[in-house]
């Protein structure tokens, strides 16, 4: 439990951390495709050097590769977008609120989940969203 609760608050530090890099290169007016670019290839690196499984790969046990490849992709696409989006409104108007309602779309998947997928509705989980 208290691993859990660990992680969940350095996800929400580096979320706050984010929004606040986000926001100084809105006021600060440095052009966020470039960031996003930059930084998406140092996520990249990161990732391929520390996540996969490489014995998994070199044996070949791999399947599915491709489908796991169109998705990541379009997820990709759909976080740049929505970080855009995001930039174009950090411009327009007040950071504090602009991060509080990107934030609050977290919700979605936990209404999804009592909605479409039965889960339960618990104070804990509540609390949560």
């Amino acid at each position: 439990m208290l691993l859990g609760v660990t992680c969940a608050v350095l996800a929400g530090l580096m979320w706050a951390t984010n929004g606040t890099i986000l926001s100084r290169i809105a006021r600060r007016g440095i052009d966020p495709v470039s960031f996003l670019a930059i930084a998406g290839i140092g996520n990249a690196v990161a990732a391929w050097a520390f996540v996969p499984n490489f014995g998994a790969i070199r044996a070949g046990d791999l399947t599915r590769t491709g489908e796991l490849a169109i998705l990541m992709m379009i997820a990709g696409a759909s976080v740049g977008v929505g970080a855009l989006a995001m930039q174009g409104a950090f411009r327009r108007g007040h950071h504090g609120a602009t991060w509080s309602i990107n934030q609050a779309a977290l919700v979605t998947p936990f209404i999804f989940g009592l909605i479409l997928w039965g889960d339960k509705l618990t104070l804990l989980g509540l609390l949560g969203a």
